[in-house]
């Protein structure tokens, strides 16, 4: 009897030790699939590729084939721009019916100490970017999500990087623009609108920043402190598809919205409560007067007749805020534009009617050209 509790001793501390083996590269997520293969790495255009097939999992929803960036050699940290693939043609004697290999993560420390100004990331990413992806990268000024991402950023995913610009394509459910006490982002530019449901923002990680939001945001609670609502084609919508819900604006200091009709907003929108304020005990009515609410200049009675806006104490026209917040037009002017598709990937010259991103300067636009 003994000897056979001995093999089943034995028979268990293999099969974990098989298993723990070929899980351990997942140890960036909290919940590590039962049954993972790994099967080899790749470097494309200087990108390391680390290549995985989940066979079964009872916590992992994504099971089949998965490859995560793991890193870069010498000539990915040189490059001045990263891009990264969608997906990756390799076949395995393993898994010969697999012909295509989706890229659906990016593990931690993957782009560290990279000289790159920018980073275009795939659609896939179902899941996501670890902690310290982007760790120390002090040239990098622009992130590209070109695709619906997971809903959640690590506050440190960029720790030690001072961004321009982080642009999320894919209308995200986002809980969370945290940036860690070493990082910054200018702005984060959601291209095909966005829902924020982001609660008890943490004070010591909160940095302020813009948030730009094309077509109509569901904002169930914001940890940004400036608010920009655009119409899909960069100009003054009628009205628009937006929200506030309760709680969700006591960190936000500014709004500018391109939108004639004010969009619906609860009354508590702007309460602090500390229940949603990270434990901070805050003077609603002081808030309300600080807030600044920047609307079309024929929209201002609108908003100060308004339930909810209408109490926000500085409603301003539109021109003051571009007037204060961008550079006069000549310096705008004298900033060679660049162009972006809608995967955000940059372009010399767009087509006859196709639909771009232009930056000039210190303004962003999406336009048909």
């Amino acid at each position: 009897m003994k000897d056979v509790q001995k093999i089943w001793i034995l028979s268990t501390f293999i099969l974990f030790a098989t298993w723990t083996s070929s899980a351990e590269e997942f140890n960036d997520y909290q919940n590590i699939p039962d049954t993972t293969y790994a099967l080899g790495s790749e470097t494309i255009k200087g990108v390391i590729y680390d290549f995985y097939y989940i066979k079964s999992s009872s916590s992992h929803s994504h099971v089949g084939p998965h490859v995560k960036v793991s890193g870069c050699d010498e000539l990915g940290k040189s490059l001045e721009s990263i891009v990264i693939e969608d997906e990756i043609s390799k076949v395995f004697d393993d898994f010969p019916e697999v012909k295509q290999w989706p890229v659906t993560s990016v593990g931690a420390k993957a782009f560290y100490e990279v000289e790159a100004r920018e980073i275009i990331l795939n659609k896939g990413l179902v899941n996501g970017c670890a902690s310290y992806a982007f760790y120390n990268c002090p040239n990098l000024k622009r992130v590209v999500f070109t695709g619906a991402w997971l809903d959640f950023m690590p506050s440190n995913v960029i720790e030690g990087c001072h961004l321009e610009q982080l642009i999320i394509y894919g209308r995200p459910l986002f809980q969370s623009i945290l940036i860690s006490q070493n990082s910054t982002v200018d702005e984060i530019v959601f291209p095909d609108g966005a829902t924020f449901a982001s609660y008890g923002a943490d004070q010591q990680h909160y940095r302020p920043t813009t948030a730009i939001v094309y077509g109509s945001l569901q904002c169930d609670g914001a940890d940004v402190n400036t608010i920009v609502i655009k119409s899909e084609d960069d100009g003054i919508a009628e009205s628009s598809n937006s929200t506030f819900g309760y709680y969700s604006c006591p960190y936000v200091q500014e709004f500018r919205l391109y939108v004639m009709t004010p969009p619906h907003c609860s009354e508590y929108a702007f309460q602090m409560d500390p229940l949603f304020t990270g434990g901070v005990i805050g003077d609603t009515e002081q808030h309300l007067s600080t807030i600044r609410l920047y609307v079309p200049n024929a929209a201002i009675e609108a908003y100060k007749n308004d339930a909810a806006w209408g109490k926000i104490k500085n409603i301003l026209p539109l021109e003051d805020a571009i007037s204060e917040n961008m550079p006069n037009g000549d310096e705008i002017n004298d900033c060679i534009p660049e162009y972006y598709n809608l995967q955000g990937i940059k372009i010399e010259q767009p087509q006859p009617g196709s639909v771009v991103i232009c930056r000039q300067g210190n303004r962003v636009t999406k336009k048909v050209w």
